[in-house]
């Protein structure tokens, strides 16, 4: 596997070797291309010369011949050194030790007697005999090459950019919480995708801190009152009072787990619709001392309110406010009024000390319970966005949630 930085070097290398290999063979085949042109335009001059030569010796006339022409009538006349190849093809090149360059090509004469004709042609010659004019296509060519290589390592640089900035985010995504860059093409996507991925592992990652921590903070009172109660079991039989204390202690831990639990679990993320009135009303039915008459819940207020939130904290919201209410309230009764802004639950009570109720442990002297009931009620209405406030003064005790 390639690391992120090795990702620029690897693909500038793989295209700068394109562009020289490309080059190389681009070199090649117009130096050879070079060389068959002009073999090409020679042959035909000397085939030009070979049509003069039997235009006139159909005519009767002597061929005029330059300087650089010899016509062969005889085999035996050629040189050995030419001989073998003339003999066998009807035309091409002759290589010498020397810078002399031969083209050969056999005529057609009216009589049909042997006659060859052989040509210098080294003057004529570019690419073999003009080795400035090489010289000037090569350095063309190898600027011509840098350039590409320069354009490679650009095009490379421009590739690689997005797949380094998001492997660069990816790595400090763990360090600083930071959005992932704006990415061309389907690199956006795979950069949402990532974003969407870290935000739901920090989501999980904060929910089992919060649970971790809940559960050193709001089990730890309820299990020593347990363990209390359970060495005053070992020493003598328990009264009906430490009875009824072990069984609310049991109640407080069944629900505190099971609130703890709901926090913790990625459902309570989800929102939907939740209808205030219809939640309230069938909890206060669920409730046995409601249906037994022995505390009575006022209900008021709009019955079109909802909040956007999980159902089921929704319902431990509620359900434990109620509770709270009929264990501790000083008169049996809760008034409950549904506002489109605000919930408010109320329930007359005597003068009580200014206290942070909202907090961990913290409980009036003369409640039995253990201190978590509206704490776990601050965690719920925190998760589901709603803002809690806590008013204490002229007999009454109320609890509002803003609705936002």
């Amino acid at each position: 596997m390639l690391k992120p930085k090795g990702l620029r070097a690897y693909t500038t290398g793989l295209l700068v070797a394109f562009t020289l290999i490309f080059s190389s063979l681009f070199l090649a085949v117009g130096v050879l291309t070079a060389y068959i042109v002009e073999d090409t335009i020679i042959m035909r001059l000397v085939g030009a010369q070979v049509d003069q030569i039997e235009q006139s010796l159909a005519q009767g006339e002597s061929p005029q011949l330059n300087a650089k022409q010899r016509l062969y009538t005889e085999a035996e006349d050629i040189p050995s050194a030419w001989q073998a190849i003339i003999l066998k093809y009807p035309s091409g090149e002759l290589f010498t030790d020397t810078e002399d360059h031969y083209h050969f090509q056999h005529l057609s004469t009216p009589s049909g007697d042997f006659a060859v004709l052989v040509v210098e042609v080294s003057e004529v010659l570019v690419v073999t005999e003009s080795p400035r004019a090489f010289i000037i296509f090569v350095v063309v060519f190898a600027v011509m090459v840098l350039v590409a290589v320069g354009v490679a390592l650009k095009i490379a640089n421009r590739v690689t950019k997005p797949v380094l900035d998001l492997s660069t985010a990816v790595a400090q995504r763990a360090l600083v919480t930071e959005p992932m860059p704006d990415l061309p093409f389907e690199l956006k996507q795979l950069a949402s995708n990532f974003e969407a991925s870290f935000s739901k592992i920090e989501q999980m990652l904060q929910r089992e801190r919060d649970f971790t921590t809940d559960v050193g903070h709001e089990l730890k009172t309820p299990l020593t009152a347990f363990n209390n109660l359970l060495v005053i079991a070992s020493g003598r039989p328990l009264s009906s009072a430490e009875v009824e204390q072990l069984g609310r202690i049991n109640a407080d831990l069944a629900n505190t787990v099971e609130v703890l639990l709901a926090l913790a679990r990625e459902e309570s993320l989800t929102k939907q619709p939740v209808n205030v009135m219809a939640c309230i009303e069938q909890l206060a039915i669920d409730q046995p001392q409601v249906v037994a008459g022995e505390f009575s819940i006022a209900l008021t207020g709009d019955r079109s309110v909802v909040i956007q939130g999980n159902p089921v904290l929704t319902k431990l919201l509620f359900l434990n406010v109620i509770q709270n209410a009929i264990r501790h309230a000083d008169s049996p009764q809760l008034n409950i009024d549904i506002a489109a802004d605000r919930i408010v639950l109320a329930n007359s009570a005597a003068s009580r000390k200014q206290l942070d109720f909202m907090a961990p442990g913290v409980r009036d002297e003369t409640s039995t319970g253990v201190g978590q009931g509206l704490y776990l009620v601050r965690r719920i209405a925190e998760k589901l966005a709603l803002r809690v406030e806590l008013n204490l003064g002229n007999e009454q005790f109320e609890i509002v949630f803003h609705i936002n």
